[in-house]
């Protein structure tokens, strides 16, 4: 009856996102105090009292709600029979609730010459083998240089993801909930080609990288990249510490800034979900813009080379600024 346990209902692996689900429902879980939480505690003082907890979080404060709504749809769904009448979960307070808004989150995105100056760093002296400051600079780089993947997508390429050159993938993040399955594909970049040798694994291995020999899933993986990258700020005392997502935003901020590719384009790259889903059942997807705004990328923050546009453009800003000084001047001697 409406004695169910919200537990079981979390636990059923079908929600969208797991790890989300399970945050936000050992949280409740925690607020509540039991672990046996039924649909029956549902009211909307108990819910909003419980979102009142979550006020100062900026994520979380919607995240976690949400995901609970979600749960308690889908068990309605699954336990209530409208047409004959048979209601095992008889509270709702979902209707009154007024989920807030998560705050919008800082940019993280460094300048070009501040990613080309981490890359020449120092690391901290270390007596291991490929010691973890090393793994992670090397995995900010793939990053940086393969249009922002994700670590969860480096982490888990197979060999038979790297053909030609180019590797293929879907988003883990996205591919189950996405008509085209998140997928993507881009040449690797020269740039990489000795970190692709430095961290292949071994022959008769499904996996590209070594990776998962070292880290047991890609979440330890991503933790510890991050703890590298933050080891490596501190050790050359930077005002700031990075972390890989510094190095994703990074690519998607220069990509539309300064090689001014168009916000579709970008998303593309970076394998975000489009706003033009209707026109995309008509038009075949070119992952060769990928490769070729990844390689623009490439080449102003670890060559210094704008493409020709954008050369135009600073031209012209640098001619008007001397028109702009030549006037200043005549005004100036025309004073004294």
């Amino acid at each position: 009856g409406s004695e169910m346990c919200i537990r079981d209902r979390a636990k059923s692996g079908q929600e969208r996102n797991a790890k989300n689900y399970q945050l936000a429902y050992q949280h409740l879980e925690r607020f509540a105090g039991t672990n046996k939480l039924m649909f029956s505690r549902f009211t909307t003082k108990f819910v909003n009292d419980w979102m009142q907890s979550l006020s100062r979080t900026s994520r979380a404060k919607e995240m976690y709600p949400v995901c609970i709504r979600q749960i308690f749809k889908a068990a309605i769904l699954e336990y209530n029979d409208y047409d004959r009448g048979l209601i095992q979960i008889k509270t709702n307070p979902w209707p009154k609730i007024a989920i807030p808004k998560s705050d919008k989150p800082e940019h993280k995105a460094i300048p070009a010459s501040e990613i080309k100056k981490f890359f020449e760093l120092p690391l901290p002296p270390s007596k291991m083998k490929c010691p973890l400051p090393e793994l992670a600079q090397d995995v900010a780089k793939m990053v940086m240089c393969l249009a922002g993947i994700n670590t969860a997508d480096l982490y888990h390429l197979k060999v038979s993801d790297y053909k030609d050159g180019k590797i293929s993938y879907n988003r883990r993040k996205t591919a189950k909930f996405r008509r085209d399955g998140a997928y993507m594909e881009l040449d690797v970049p020269d740039i990489l080609k000795d970190l692709f040798e430095k961290y292949k694994s071994e022959d008769g291995d499904e996996y590209l990288f070594n990776f998962h020999k070292r880290y047991s899933d890609d979440d330890i993986f991503n933790v510890n990249v991050n703890g590298g990258l933050r080891k490596i700020c501190q050790f050359n005392e930077l005002s700031e510490s990075y972390c890989v997502y510094t190095f994703r935003h990074s690519w998607g901020t220069i990509a539309r800034n300064d090689i001014r590719a168009t916000m579709y384009d970008v998303a593309f790259a970076m394998n975000h979900a489009s706003a033009h889903k209707v026109t995309e059942v008509y038009v075949k997807p070119d992952y060769s813009i990928v490769s070729e705004l990844n390689r623009k990328v490439i080449d102003l923050v670890f060559y210094d080379k704008l493409p020709d546009h954008a050369s135009a453009k600073y031209c012209e800003y640098v001619f008007r600024s001397k028109a702009m000084l030549r006037i200043l001047y005549s005004l100036g001697r025309g004073i004294y």
